[in-house]
C-alpha cells in the first residue's frame, strides 16, 4: 500500500472525508448526527477497501515479476544443461580416442606424473 494510496488522489478525498466526518459527529452531538454517522462509516469502509486494492495490485505486480525471473531461469537452466551435454560428449570422444592411444601404444601413457620427471 504504501505512497501509492496517497498518490490517488480520491483515496487522499476518501480519507480526509472520513476524518472530517468524525471530527463533525465528536463536535457536533445534535439531532441529525446520525446520518454523518452513516456517511462516516461509509467512507472509513471505502479507505480500507482501496487500501486493500492497493496491497493486491501490488503483490499482483511481485508476483508477475516472479514469474518473469523464473521463465528467465528456466531458459538459463535449459542452455545450461544443453552445454553441460555437449560438454559431456566431448569428454566421452577425448576418452574414447585416449583408450585407443593407450590401446595402439602409440604414445606413452604416464599413470603417475611424478614418475615423468
Amino acid at each position: 500500500m504504501g505512497l501509492s494510496f496517497f498518490l490517488q488522489p480520491g483515496c487522499v478525498m476518501d480519507g480526509a472525508l472520513a476524518i472530517v466526518a468524525l471530527i463533525l459527529q465528536v463536535l457536533l452531538e445534535k439531532k441529525g448526527t446520525g446520518f454523518i454517522v452513516v456517511v462516516s462509516l461509509w467512507r472509513v469502509l471505502r479507505v480500507v477497501e482501496t487500501a486493500f486494492e492497493l496491497s493486491d495490485e501490488a503483490i499482483e505486480v511481485k508476483i508477475d515479476g516472479i514469474i518473469s525471473q523464473f521463465q528467465a531461469l528456466s531458459k538459463e537452466n535449459r542452455t545450461l544443461l544443453e552445454t553441460l551435454a555437449e560438454k559431456d560428449e566431448v569428454i566421452k570422444m577425448l576418452e574414447e580416442e585416449l583408450n585407443r592411444f593407450k590401446e595402439n601404444g602409440d604414445i606413452p601413457f604416464v599413470t603417475n606424473y611424478k614418475e615423468a620427471i
